[in-house]
């Protein structure tokens, strides 16, 4: 049953979330997952995960969520998650019109960001962070991803910052505040607009990028609160690991045909008790 894997990596990072607000004793997290293409979200109360009747595969995303009929439905109850197209390797561009743009194109693992030094020659978001200083300038993984800090800087100055006529912190400044308002937004989704205040709740950010942003996603949504786990990379595995068995039945019902009853006025003896 192919519609049972459909978005099951996002979804296990919500599972493990939900694993995460029962064991640190925070029932109520906002869930962050920032990877390379997307950054989702979505609502732990009580530690309990949310869920939704109603999803389309290869729809449209907007600011308020899906648009409906774009895409696929799944008919089948899935875990209630809302998503937009910004990732550490979401490309950053300047439209036709002068204005600078983020996504929803995306480096992905291959080639990546320019600064991975594997062909990538279109600056991302993480190229930005790397240029703002919240990435190490030599190397990350222990060591083991060596960074090209001058290609990342080339690749902004010539697609960003001398187009829009900035200065290249500026230009790469301006990236971050796009991800992030579009981010922070998602975020929203899943609390403001289903009648939750976020600052009842701490942000759980994993995901490759998740705990490089939630700082100001946090400060945006006037949360005080954030959870990073040990390895936020791997931490949709974990929620894998930890998934129960289920299986979810589905019958359509059809409704019962309506009864037409009156109502005695009372007169000539009536007692004024419905009758069919």
């Amino acid at each position: 049953m192919p519609a049972i894997a459909v978005e099951s990596g996002p979804a296990a990072g919500v599972v493990a979330a939900a694993l995460l607000a029962r064991q640190s004793g925070r029932p109520d997290l906002l869930s962050f997952d920032m990877g390379g293409t997307t950054a989702k979200a979505s609502l732990i109360r009580g530690g309990q995960y949310e869920t939704t009747p109603d999803y389309e595969v290869g729809g449209g995303s907007s600011m308020s969520r899906w648009m409906t009929g774009t895409g696929h439905p799944i008919r089948m109850p899935v875990i209630d998650l809302a998503e937009v197209s910004a990732g550490g390797g979401s490309i950053a561009w300047v439209d036709g019109a002068g204005a600078l743009r983020v996504g929803p194109q995306s480096a992905g693992a291959d080639p990546g960001p320019v600064c991975y030094g594997r062909g990538g020659n279109e600056p991302t978001v993480t190229d930005c962070d790397l240029l703002l200083g919240y990435l190490d300038k030599e190397s990350l993984l222990g060591g083991d991803l060596a960074i090209d800090h001058a290609a990342a800087t080339a690749a902004v100055r010539k697609c960003l910052a001398d187009p829009l006529g900035l200065d290249l912190r500026t230009a790469a400044a301006a990236v971050i505040d796009i991800v992030n308002n579009a981010m922070a937004e998602v975020l929203k989704i899943v609390s403001v607009q289903r009648g939750h205040d976020p600052r009842n709740f701490a942000l759980a950010a994993f995901g490759g990028a998740g705990p490089l942003h939630a700082a100001a996603l946090a400060m945006e949504l006037g949360m005080t609160e954030i959870i990073c786990p040990p390895i936020p990379g791997a931490f949709s595995a974990l929620g894998l690991v930890g998934s129960e068995l289920k299986r979810d039945y589905v019958r359509t019902l059809q409704p019962r045909a309506r009864v037409k009853r009156r109502v005695s006025s009372g007169r000539h003896g009536g007692s004024g008790i419905p009758r069919p």
